[in-house]
């Protein structure tokens, strides 16, 4: 009798347990880089590139050369998905290119991306730092660009949660409730350089990076699931620490 109690009573702290815990699945992992450089001269011709590669860490460059001209493509991401609760990540990417007489065509792209699913509502914080080189700069002869995308949506839908993207530095800070389902976060930053006749020392410096955190917080099974008006004041202590955090997690970064 004694042993079948004690047997009811880890039956009860196995289902609170589970009742408590998380319910966050990550679905897919789809985190990478993609670089391309080319340059011509002439009949000279170099193009050097790597394809979309999936990883959650990792320094990429391809560099491409003919006569005079050059070009280099770069991209940096360091991400940490092993806690679904609390998702962060860096990226950088750069596009240069130097010509005299030839035409080059150099990108980079960084890519933080995930599909999570919810089994209840969650409360989501996000806090993401950004900076561009500015653009699109267009004209018959070059286009240059250099920025950055955040997004929060619903799979399988065109709707979204937040959008943001732009081609300068910035702060962007959401808040609020997700109900239960499967959603799609992105994080990109991305640098292009186009120059599409021969012309004398022409040279194109563009950039693109990211840095943030992505909360999730289960919320009781009796509250609501419509967020407060103010929920977008950027108010607490909450917030303070989460920056704190991002800037030394930037420092520590910078001095590596």
């Amino acid at each position: 009798m004694r042993s079948r109690s004690v047997m009811l009573c880890l039956g009860f702290l196995l289902v609170g347990n589970q009742a408590f815990a998380d319910p966050i699945t990550i679905l897919r992992n789809g985190s990478g880089v993609a670089l391309l450089a080319q340059v011509q001269e002439g009949a000279v011709i170099d193009r050097q590139a790597q394809p979309f590669t999936h990883a959650e860490d990792i320094d990429a460059t391809v560099s491409a050369s003919a006569g005079n001209s050059g070009a280099v493509a770069t991209a940096s991401l360091t991400s940490d998905v092993s806690d679904p609760t609390s998702l962060s990540g860096s990226g950088s990417t750069a596009a240069n290119y130097r010509t005299s007489t030839g035409t080059a065509d150099v990108s980079s792209s960084v890519d933080f991306f995930v599909e999570f699913e919810l089994e209840s509502p969650h409360s989501f914080t996000f806090l993401g730092f950004f900076d561009g080189s500015g653009g699109p700069s267009q004209s018959p002869t070059q286009f240059a660009i250099g920025g950055w995308t955040a997004e929060l949506g619903v799979v399988g839908s065109s709707s979204t949660v937040f959008k943001d993207d732009g081609q300068s530095p910035g702060t962007m800070f959401h808040t609020g409730v997700l109900n239960a389902g499967i959603y799609r976060f992105l994080v990109n930053a991305g640098a292009v350089g186009r120059l599409f006749v021969p012309a004398m020392g022409a040279l194109s410096e563009q950039y693109g990076s990211f840095d943030f955190t992505f909360e999730l917080q289960a919320l009781p099974p009796d509250s609501a699931v419509t967020p407060e008006p103010g929920s977008m004041l950027l108010l607490g202590t909450g917030l303070a620490g989460m920056i704190g955090a991002i800037r030394r997690r930037r420092t520590l970064h910078s001095r590596g």
